[in-house]
């Protein structure tokens, strides 16, 4: 059964973490300060193509305008261009290496871009900056848990837990996949079940939680746990195909052979795409 966490989709939700440190900054040049007041008008608009090129015009003017050069980052990831986003804030810690939310965007953005080394020396780094900065922690040790460091990861979680994100579902369902990763079942169960205490309808926590009942061969279990997974986000294909494999496993063959075809629908990240896809599809003989 695979197991692991997922932590691409709540990105989006922090991509914006830039702005009040950066707004702070004011050139002194009017008509910076005009281009600026525009870029981030457009921007909390969701006018983002013309809050683009708006920060375009600023940095002809202003080039190495660290302030402008975080919202064009921020702006070309809202847009889309992924790579062109990382480009950004690349050369922008290239000029001010000594901004920690710019790391920890450019983290986040390597994440989406599934470059997990390069998105944990970033979280590295930012952490450096701003050693209190708990929600940084648990990002990432989720990138850990997926580079298979789980030691590292817990000792990022435990630290984190011990301060502010002792009421993190994240962190708690973060802490269950590391300690899954190490086969410390009891331990991590009883983190994933924390998780869920402080939030029922974490999806990911319920798809941990079936992973670590499988590997501990309470199967009804576990299955209805990838179940809970899929009531919560359907789009969660993992616990489909988990599902898919535990009705097998337990002779549920009519009921489990459907959910085993949404291998050729998995969305999100594995180590052996190639192998599953090239299963047969089930004739039912």
């Amino acid at each position: 059964v695979h197991g692991g966490i997922n932590r691409i989709d709540q990105i989006a939700a922090t991509g914006a973490i830039m702005m009040p440190a950066i707004m702070s900054h004011q050139p002194s040049a009017p008509d910076i300060t005009a281009l600026r007041q525009l870029a981030l008008h457009e921007f909390n608009a969701g006018a983002f193509e013309s809050a683009l090129a708006a920060c375009e015009r600023s940095l002809r003017v202003s080039p190495n305008d660290w302030s402008m050069m975080g919202l064009k980052a921020d702006t070309l990831g809202r847009l889309g261009r992924l790579r062109d986003s990382a480009d950004a804030y690349e050369q922008l810690l290239k000029i001010h290496p000594e901004l920690p939310a710019a790391w920890k965007n450019f983290a986040l953005t390597l994440v989406q871009l599934q470059d997990d080394p390069g998105a944990e020396a970033a979280f590295e780094q930012a952490l450096r900056l701003n050693p209190e900065d708990d929600a940084t922690r648990v990002e990432r040790a989720c990138v850990l848990c997926r580079l298979e460091r789980y030691d590292d990861a817990e000792r990022e979680l435990r630290a984190a837990l011990g301060q502010t994100a002792a009421t993190n579902s994240a962190a708690w369902n973060a802490l269950g996949a590391a300690l899954q990763g190490r086969r410390r079942y009891p331990e991590a169960l009883d983190a994933i079940d924390r998780s869920l205490q402080l939030d029922p309808a974490n999806a990911e926590a319920h798809y941990n939680r079936g992973v670590i009942l499988s590997a501990l061969n309470r199967f009804e279990e576990a299955l209805a746990a990838n179940l809970a997974a899929i009531a919560r986000d359907r789009q969660r294909t993992e616990a489909w195909w988990n599902a898919a494999l535990l009705l097998l496993r337990m002779g549920r063959f009519e009921e489990g052979w459907p959910l085993y075809e949404v291998r050729l629908k998995r969305r999100h990240r594995t180590r052996y795409p190639e192998r599953i896809l090239a299963i047969p599809r089930w004739d039912g003989t």
